[in-house]
């Protein structure tokens, strides 16, 4: 799931922002209802999946909804001094030409 959320980043560099108002409602809802306390969310959009990016204690997450507001993954991004032990074996072993 790491891995996942990393992958999914990578690739929000080359997507537009979205303003709120461009997001489904029922995605904005479900996203509010979770984190009822962030306000400083940057929306992309990529084949009717809305990914909402924000920081929580100087970390960068993600949650990715479809438009009805159904949660479908959220993740957070960390540097690679930061894994654990487990997370690099993991790594190592689903892409074995990683470091």
């Amino acid at each position: 799931m790491l891995v996942r959320a990393i992958l999914l980043l990578s690739a929000i560099s080359i997507v537009p922002r979205l303003w709120a108002q461009d997001i489904p409602q029922a995605a904005l809802d479900a996203f509010h209802e979770r984190h009822p306390d962030l306000s400083a969310v940057e929306w992309t959009e990529v084949e009717g999946i809305y990914r909402a990016q924000y920081m929580v204690d100087g970390i960068l997450r993600t949650a990715d909804l479809d438009a009805r507001g159904h949660v479908i993954v959220e993740g957070q991004v960390k540097r690679e001094e930061d894994l654990t032990e487990a997370e690099r074996s993991t790594l190592g072993r689903e892409y074995p030409g990683y470091r």
